[in-house]
């Protein structure tokens, strides 16, 4: 079964285009851009080293904290405490282990394994919108050049621009799609 926001056609008739469940004016399209999408937040590529150097510090801290902390605690010379302090300071090391392991892990997939995703922008008289995205380049590029061509000359029937590939209409990782003004996450600027 298809996704719910792929589409396979875009319909250019003599005045509007439609893709999906929207309908565009071709007089008022000013301009229609193609653009890489540029990971921001979270979603950016080295967004893991931040989080694994504040947990290799946290652990550090702790670690320090439980098997020197029994000694003063402990004037006697009776260690019981540190015994524990150092049992739980292995499972804290095991547990930051794993953590820093998936973090080195999504940001190994983030640098050589990501696919490159492209955003075609079109403007109407005053705002963006971010129409299709894919990582198939060629497709929407074909597809820009085909719009581009029917606002230049306009058609004197409608006819169908089909989309294969992977191009998919607005924001396939949200649904509520991008914010291509003002930069927000997975804006493509």
């Amino acid at each position: 079964m298809a996704k719910k926001n792929q589409i396979f056609e875009i319909v250019v008739g003599k005045r509007a285009l439609t893709i999906g469940h929207e309908v565009y004016p071709l007089a008022n399209i000013s301009r229609i851009q193609t653009r890489e999408l540029k990971w921001f937040g979270k979603y950016s590529t080295f967004y893991p080293l931040r989080r694994m150097a504040s947990l290799a510090g946290g652990v550090a801290l702790l670690v320090v904290a439980v098997i020197v902390g029994p000694r003063y605690a402990d004037p006697d010379g009776e260690y019981a405490l540190e015994d524990v302090g150092r049992q739980f300071a292995v499972l804290v090391l095991v547990l930051a282990g794993a953590g820093v392991l998936w973090l080195v892990g999504v940001l190994i997939y983030r640098m050589f394994f990501r696919r490159t995703y492209y955003l075609l922008v079109l403007e109407t008289a005053g705002a963006q919108a971010a129409l299709l995205n894919g990582t198939d380049l060629n497709e929407i590029m074909r597809i820009r050049n085909a719009l581009v061509a029917a606002i230049e000359d306009p058609p004197a029937s409608a006819y169908n621009i089909e989309v294969h590939g992977d191009v998919f209409a607005g924001d396939k990782f949200t649904g509520r799609g991008y914010n291509v003004n003002k930069g927000g996450r997975g804006a493509g600027q």
